[in-house]
């Protein structure tokens, strides 16, 4: 069994939390067997509760798993906090507007996370990614990728946009190219990327830089089986040759674009 703490602003509002953060979940405590695993804990207490996005340390060994959670079923007849539970069960128009402050600062938590994502690529730009935000607004980024070199690819210039959600880390940003893109998990109509980390296979540890290097990786390496352009997944099975034409044109493209 492990011991799980929440980090951060939780000011004593949590009905299944003890005054120093530990969690009170019954998988947790009396009904904790060997066969759970970190998903399986993770699972439970993303179920379990009913708040805005919070920050979870769990620690499995020496290394620490940041998580966040949306609270969403407490439980106030067995409550490890009495003057949450009533306020949740006697005065929820209260109870409401202390998660709604909570919110605010998590989001300055999402703010203070997107500044130090762009301090990194200040720092070191990984090769052919750039990326920053567009002015007074940090949700809302522009970002440049070049084509990875022996590749199709190579040689050209596509711009993209990442608009982040107000609780990032927790949720993933959208991701859609500006640039014309021929490409079978990019929809050729509003250039939206689909692509597994910014979906079903999101974690808060990601960032601005790793999210850039996964979508340059994506343009050599689709997902044909998963397809959001069907005519490109089509012909990136069928006819190699004739697909990596289209993507020569839209690198050319690129460069008038650019002039």
């Amino acid at each position: 069994m492990h011991l799980l703490t929440f980090f951060g602003p939780m000011q004593n509002d949590m009905l299944e939390l003890f005054s120093d953060g530990r969690i009170c979940l019954d998988i947790l405590q009396n009904q904790w067997s060997p066969v759970y695993d970190v998903a399986a804990i993770l699972t439970s207490i993303q179920e379990f509760y009913c708040f805005s996005i919070l920050r979870l340390a769990l620690f499995l060994t020496i290394i620490p798993i940041l998580v966040q959670s949306l609270l969403c079923d407490p439980n106030p007849n067995s409550p490890a906090n009495a003057e949450a539970a009533k306020m949740f069960t006697e005065n929820k128009r209260e109870y409401n507007r202390r998660v709604k402050e909570m919110e605010v600062t998590m989001t300055n938590l999402g703010t203070k996370r997107l500044m130090k994502d762009l301090e990194k690529l200040l720092q070191e730009s990984p090769a052919g990614i750039s990326a920053e935000p567009q002015k007074n607004n940090i949700l809302h980024w522009d970002a440049i990728i070049q084509g990875p070199k022996k590749s199709p690819w190579e040689g050209g210039s596509f711009k993209l946009t990442l608009e982040f959600p107000e609780d990032y880390p927790n949720k993933p940003p959208i991701g859609r190219f500006i640039s014309p893109m021929f490409h079978p998990n990019i929809d050729a109509k509003d250039g939206n990327i689909f692509l597994d980390i910014l979906r079903d296979e999101w974690l808060p540890i990601f960032g601005v830089e790793s999210i850039l290097i996964s979508i340059q990786s994506l343009l050599c390496d689709p997902n044909p089986n998963s397809a959001a352009n069907e005519e490109a997944a089509k012909l990136f099975i069928e006819n190699k040759r004739e697909y990596n034409k289209r993507i020569r044109k839209l690198v050319e493209q690129s460069w008038a674009k650019d002039d």
